[in-house]
């Protein structure tokens, strides 16, 4: 029977795993929101273009 240590670890192990894949989440889901932001920057500069 493993150890309580030995469970710690394997534990420790996969949330560490855990983590690094939803931080890829938020640093994917960031990106989307930079990439928003300058297409309604863009978009905002043109329509502005014509109101004028």
């Amino acid at each position: 029977m493993p150890s309580v240590i030995a469970l710690l670890e394997v534990r420790e192990a996969r949330a560490r795993e855990d983590l690094e894949s939803w931080l890829e989440v938020l640093r994917e889901a960031e990106q989307c929101v930079q990439d928003a932001r300058e297409r309604v920057s863009a978009a905002a500069t043109r329509s502005a273009r014509w109101v004028r």
